[in-house]
């Protein structure tokens, strides 16, 4: 493991995972993989953030993007399997 990756586990980040249906967070319950995996299952697109912070603190969602300073958008994902209409 180096050091990048115990910086993606310290409980001041989290990642946030948002589509047009729903968004998640990780949690000290609920890792990346889960989140993701979740996020795939929803079948739609969906965007992922890195956001300085708590899971817990409160932050506003602006067009499905977490609004805190120091977000980092991460990419745009696309479900193996999309949704059918």
């Amino acid at each position: 493991m180096n050091q990048n990756d115990d910086d993606l586990k310290q409980p001041d980040n989290h990642f946030f995972a948002s589509s047009v249906a729903t968004w998640m967070t990780t949690t000290d319950k609920r890792d990346l993989h889960e989140v993701l995996s979740a996020m795939e299952r929803e079948g739609f697109d969906y965007n992922l953030f890195l956001v300085p912070g708590s899971h817990e603190a409160p932050y506003r969602i602006r067009q499905y993007a977490p609004q805190v300073e120091g977000a980092q958008w991460v990419g745009y994902f696309q479900p193996k399997r999309k949704r059918r209409s």
